[in-house]
């Protein structure tokens, strides 16, 4: 076995986690999934750090890596759904699985196969909320990386996204990345962040990372990632056309 891929699951990730055992080898992992807090008892603990430790056992095969794992906050106290919620505040049935660094993901640094690697930046890098990564993003990558795509939801609304953007710390840590790629990540060839509308000519989060991969000689994009209203799986978007939504739901 040396594909996995986990479309818009259901699956536990617990269970996910075990089935990475599974493969002496792997060459290329890809999940998508979205949790949101419904209630009291549903809002999940980030599960990154786990996550991190379960990839460790493939970083010498492990060539494609996506992980559009949607996985939003919340606002309610003693959730661990909310990035300022601490483990006194748990709610008693999250409090033994909750780690003040459960939200990230941890170095990549040592999967010397990777080519493609596609995942929200915030378990890369933390943020100004729940705590900034203890490496920065450059230290985290492998050399051997030839495309890096970035999904972050940003607010539609102004006032919000500027939020959004002020709490960020990967912003300036792909800038970085990229003025020292020549160097240190020779094979990189493409960066994407996905979901990002320039709104007005002096709203733009990105003009430094853009300067630089020109710089470079890097292809940067930006645009809207459709998987976060609508699959983007071929097999789904194929059968799409057929669907009826009165029956099928």
């Amino acid at each position: 076995m040396a594909e996995l891929a986990f479309d818009e699951t259901d699956a536990e990730p617990e269970d996910i986690r075990s089935m990475l055992a599974i493969p002496k080898s792997l060459d290329s992992l890809r999940w998508t999934q979205e949790h949101a807090c419904y209630s009291l008892g549903s809002c999940r603990v980030p599960y990154y750090d786990a996550l991190g430790e379960s990839l460790a056992q493939h970083r010498d095969t492990l060539k494609n890596l996506d992980l559009n794992i949607r996985l939003y906050q919340c606002d309610h106290k003693g959730h661990p759904g909310n990035p300022s919620a601490r483990k006194e505040d748990m709610i008693e049935t999250v409090r033994d699985s909750w780690r003040a660094d459960c939200h990230l993901l941890g170095s990549l640094r040592g999967f010397s196969a990777l080519k493609t690697l596609k995942l929200n930046p915030q378990i890369l890098c933390g943020d100004k909320v729940r705590g900034a990564a203890p490496s920065r993003m450059i230290d985290s990558l492998p050399p051997s990386l030839e495309e890096l795509v970035f999904y972050f939801q940003f607010s539609t609304v102004r006032e919000m996204r500027n939020k959004q953007i002020g709490e960020q710390v990967w912003i300036k840590e792909l800038a970085n990345l990229i003025q020292n790629s020549t160097k240190e990540f020779p094979k990189l060839r493409k960066v994407s962040v996905l979901e990002y509308k320039q709104q007005t000519t002096d709203d733009y989060a990105f003009r430094d990372v853009q300067t630089a991969c020109a710089e470079a000689g890097i292809d940067f994009i930006t645009g809207e990632n459709a998987s976060t209203w609508q699959t983007d799986i071929p097999y789904f978007l194929e059968i799409l056309p057929t669907r009826n939504p009165g029956r099928d739901f």
